[in-house]
């Protein structure tokens, strides 16, 4: 009986740690997660970019419609991913993408979601949000997004540039006071 109550503390413990996992700290967006306003483009150029960078990393692409996309991946190299979101009937758990994209103005809105999904692709899939874990990585990858379609304004050409004789230029200030 002592090593029943010992095997039961011990799982008590594990709980407890496993249960207390950090969240990151809300964003500084209206929603507090993940989301982004990309101007001047539109949604079609989103996604299609969401989607080439995601499957550059490995995604698969699960579902596309007007309004969002969503990207997976199987989790089989984590032990403690298979551990938490395992079972019995399928130890890899999968990893869920969402992405919302809606129209705002002369630009396009992105909110993002993340989910662990166990038992995926049966009828007993049992999802569990993991956004708030993430929120700060994938407001960095929002980030990025953004500064793909975010046109940079380029410098003119040097050619093209108002052009100040070196010796004008390394010349001190004139003293304008009389």
């Amino acid at each position: 009986m002592g090593i029943r109550v010992r095997l039961f503390a011990i799982f008590i413990m594990v709980c407890n740690l496993v249960s207390c996992a950090p969240t990151s700290p809300p964003l500084r967006t209206v929603s507090g997660n993940p989301e982004i306003t990309i101007p001047n483009t539109t949604k079609r150029k989103v996604i299609d970019t969401i989607v080439a960078g995601k499957f550059a990393k490995g995604m698969q692409l699960r579902e596309v419609t007007d309004y969002g996309v969503v990207m997976t991946k199987r989790v089989d190299n984590s032990f403690w991913a298979s551990f938490i979101y395992g079972s019995k009937y399928d130890s890899t758990p999968e990893l869920r993408i969402h992405y919302n994209v809606v129209e705002e103005g002369t630009g396009v809105r992105v909110y993002s979601t993340a989910e662990m999904i166990t038992n995926p692709g049966s009828a007993f899939e049992r999802l569990s949000d993991i956004t708030s874990t993430f929120r700060t990585q994938m407001q960095a990858d929002l980030q990025q997004l953004k500064s793909i379609l975010t046109p940079v304004k380029q410098q003119p050409l040097r050619s093209q540039q108002s052009f100040v004789p070196r010796k004008q230029f390394l010349a001190p200030p004139k003293d304008t006071k009389q």
